[in-house]
């Protein structure tokens, strides 16, 4: 009888403890689905202008074109080429969307900075490393399209022109016997990035590539330069963008 007693109340203690288990997990699992319904910063599109700031790490090198001096007329010079090297970019964000739904215009006004390394290889000799340090001011104007939001997430696609000036450092445009580049840089840019809208701000990482339109070769008539036609700048940036 005893026994009996027992094992119906374990029975009965076990589908207890079994029925708050189920319903716990159910209610967990509510709560969890309820917070992927909740819509963050569900009027965040209808603003007419949003701000921000942005951090990026780029991997960029120089594009390098010879010249018809380049191994004529006894010189020694047979392979010139440019390594990949890091950089960082800090900046801040205009956004200025076009309608309340797809596109935006994109101004991000901030600093890069570069460290290129181009090797002069020659026949006979040792090579030589040129370092090529500098800080540029640019200011990137943008086109943003986006996907339709899901949620608290979209994708989008961006692209448009940036405009570099050269900020300080002027000492190897001064000295003869380096390589140095112009002031000015021109770019095509395009990337593609998500946007997480957050409780409080709007975070999205970017990837983007940069293409230089323009000639960056400044002709200070050295071996350096001379055995160069073209130089243009090329890169890969991560950006984490915080609106």
């Amino acid at each position: 009888m005893y026994s009996t007693n027992f094992r119906h109340q374990l029975y009965l203690q076990s589908a207890k403890a079994l029925l708050i288990l189920c319903l716990s997990t159910w209610g967990l699992t509510d709560s969890l689905l309820a917070q992927k319904r909740t819509w963050n910063l569900r009027d965040y599109e209808l603003k007419p202008l949003h701000y921000g700031f942005q951090i990026g790490l780029q991997t960029t090198n120089f594009r390098v074109r010879t010249s018809e001096f380049f191994n004529a007329n006894g010189d020694s010079t047979i392979a010139i080429a440019s390594k990949n090297t890091p950089g960082a970019f800090i900046g801040f964000i205009v956004d200025l969307p076009i309608d309340e739904e797809f596109f935006n215009i994109r101004i991000n006004p901030g600093v890069s900075f570069y460290e290129h390394k181009v090797r002069y290889e020659y026949l006979g000799t040792e090579a030589v490393e040129e370092n090529v340090e500098s800080a540029f001011f640019e200011l990137p104007i943008l086109l943003k399209y986006k996907s339709l939001r899901r949620a608290n997430t979209r994708m989008y696609m961006i692209g448009g022109l940036s405009l570099g000036i050269k900020v300080g450092n002027n000492k190897q445009k001064l000295d003869p016997t380096r390589l140095a580049t112009d002031d000015t840089n021109v770019e095509l840019t395009y990337g593609a990035g998500f946007d997480l809208y957050l409780p409080y701000f709007k975070f999205s990482p970017e990837v983007r590539i940069s293409h230089g339109l323009n000639n960056l070769r400044y002709r200070n008539n050295n071996s350096f330069t001379n055995n160069v036609e073209r130089i243009s700048m090329h890169r890969v940036t991560l950006f984490l963008n915080f609106e």
